[in-house]
């Protein structure tokens, strides 16, 4: 077998010794690296969720590496897990390493094609927010006729706990849109919703934050679709700390407004409902999938009683006003796309979350550090009072994770003539969260991105 050549020198360095033979060095620092063995993480394994011009990678096993780099083809690498400014219909080898303090890793390699050119048809409302001036949410419930509020919105609703409104300069009003939180939008260049939780001490407010930018449809429609992107930022509270109340914010809504009075004020004496909501929530039981279902027509029945909702997979729903506080491996079964359980990333262990995985936790569904998470809503009313052929459907990352077709959203105490369609969509919310101290004066954020409202179900979801 012939030696290692004895001569060989790489990046300046001297060859190695190996056994009493020489072999040559592979300088793996960053200027000297290219095309040799890195020493960081091994090849991440990752699933992907696409449009038309972009490729999100879903890290399911990181092994190791505390940040990401993406390309797609022969492109250059860049920061992050999205490439955007891609041809629709179009192959591409997206590629990803990972890096961390030993330096950058080996790239895994996925080949996926982008969605076909996005159809605009349908689409009544659209964000990034890049285009949005700088805002920072006022203390209070603001419409657009009475104060500034971002371009395009209704109205805002901002009630923070530590923000320099409330006599705290060092911490932040509740939202921000902000070309200084680049590094919290989805492109890394632009701006995003941004939304900072509060916690107090258990005891005082029980909705001690609020957060709400919301759109307005006058004509309402029967049916809409919401997609977008959140993030959590690195501090967020990820797993229910043992002793203190389930850490739980209201991220996303949409609702059927009567048109008067406040778009904020429901119950018996106000004029939301329907109306559906999704809810980030942990429990000793870990990450749950938590909806709120409320039905109508406005302000009148805004719980469901018992006897009203189908069972949801397998999640037995008899009993519950509307409250669904479900489990991603055990109360999916049926719910997905195929009548199957639906294939969620485990973003933490690799493969998918199934009834015999393991605890749950944030980062098992949410992925860690700065990953981005797909969400899509649809709701559909029913075709007349006490009817249950209305429809709430939920996507994770394109992958289907729930569905109803039998909601009764207006109930049989309406009248033939109520006119009640969906025309309030919402993003952020209110938090009850009580996990740590006053004296933390703890704040958490989230980042919503690249919202997407039509009236119907994109093509590539059906």
């Amino acid at each position: 077998m012939p030696g290692i050549p004895a001569n060989i020198t790489i990046a300046g360095r001297t060859p190695a010794t190996i056994k009493g033979r020489v072999a040559p060095l592979i300088n793996t620092l960053a200027s000297a690296r290219g095309g040799f063995r890195a020493s960081g993480p091994d090849a991440p394994e990752f699933t992907v969720s696409k449009t038309d011009t972009s490729i999100t990678a879903l890290i399911t096993n990181g092994y190791g590496a505390e940040s990401y780099e993406s390309r797609a083809g022969s492109g250059a690498w860049s920061a992050g897990l999205t490439v955007s400014g891609l041809t629709a219909e179009t192959a591409y080898a997206m590629q990803v390493r990972g890096i961390n303090s030993d330096g950058t890793g080996l790239a895994a390699s996925v080949s996926i094609t982008t969605n076909a050119p996005y159809n605009s048809v349908g689409v009544i409302f659209s964000e990034s927010f890049d285009d949005q001036p700088d805002w920072v949410s006022p203390l209070g419930v603001f419409r657009a006729t009475e104060a500034t509020i971002p371009d395009g919105w209704f109205s805002t609703r901002a009630f923070p706990k530590w923000a320099p409104s409330t006599g705290h300069p060092d911490r932040h009003e509740a939202i921000e849109i902000l070309a200084s939180n680049a590094d919290k939008s989805r492109s890394g260049i632009g701006k995003s919703f941004v939304s900072y939780r509060d916690c107090n001490d258990p005891g005082q407010s029980y909705w001690n934050s609020e957060s709400m930018l919301t759109k307005y449809f006058p004509d309402g429609h029967s049916q809409i679709y919401a997609e977008f992107w959140i993030r959590f930022g690195p501090n967020w509270t990820r797993e229910n700390i043992t002793g203190s109340p389930m850490p739980y914010s209201k991220l996303f809504r949409v609702s059927s407004w009567r048109g008067n009075g406040s778009e904020y004020k429901a119950f018996s004496d106000g004029n939301l409902g329907p109306m559906a909501l999704w809810i980030h929530n942990t429990s000793a039981y870990g990450m749950r999938m938590g909806i709120d279902l409320r039905g109508g027509p406005h302000s009148d029945n805004y719980q469901f009683v018992a006897g009203d909702l189908p069972d949801l997979g397998g999640f037995i729903v008899s009993g519950s006003n509307g409250d669904l506080n479900m489990s991603f491996k055990n109360s999916l079964s049926g719910m997905a796309k195929d009548g199957g359980y639906p294939s969620i990333p485990d973003r933490v262990n690799g493969g998918f979350i199934t009834p015999s995985s393991g605890d749950i936790e944030h980062d098992n569904v949410f992925g860690p550090g700065d990953a981005w998470t797909k969400m899509a809503f649809f709701v559909k009313m029913n075709s007349a009072p006490g009817v249950t052929d209305g429809e709430y459907r939920q996507w994770l990352n394109d992958e289907q994770v729930l569905f109803s077709t039998q909601i009764p959203w207006i109930r049989p105490s309406a009248t033939e003539d109520e006119n009640a369609k969906w025309n309030i969509v919402a993003i952020g919310g209110n938090d009850l969260f009580q996990t740590y101290p006053n004296a933390d004066r703890r704040e958490e954020w989230y980042s919503i991105d690249d919202l997407v409202v039509r009236d119907s179900i994109p093509e590539n979801l059906l």
